[in-house]
């Protein structure tokens, strides 16, 4: 009798723990698909678009062998902004390129104030 009882228990427990887990899965989807439909129809109705900017907030392994390949050491990766390190990775800006840019706009100020 005990052996049923404790084995009828624990097959309870499951199913009612399970059951719970599956109404919590249910209700987050739900939530979710409700969040996206409102915001597809909230993009359609007002003409807003859907993707949002980005705030790169960390340096990422990929970014970091990107920039190498571009020729920047580590030294140059570790004192750049995630900003600076993004933008260096999407336009493709070669460390040689930056540092012609960084020498021509510090002549053109010093021409300026001349």
């Amino acid at each position: 009798m005990l052996k049923i009882y404790s084995w009828w228990n624990k097959w309870y427990r499951r199913i009612v723990t399970r059951s719970r887990n599956l109404g919590v899965l249910f209700i987050y989807h739900t939530n979710l698909w409700r969040y996206n439909s409102q915001k597809a129809l909230d993009a359609v109705l007002n003409g807003r678009p859907q993707q949002t900017t980005r705030v790169p907030f960390m340096i990422t392994r990929k970014m970091r062998k990107s920039l190498a390949s571009l020729g920047y050491t580590e030294q140059d990766i570790n004192k750049m902004t995630p900003s600076q390190a993004t933008n260096a990775v999407n336009r493709c800006i070669q460390k040689s390129t930056i540092g012609q840019l960084s020498s021509e706009s510090q002549m053109k100020h010093v021409e300026r104030k001349d």
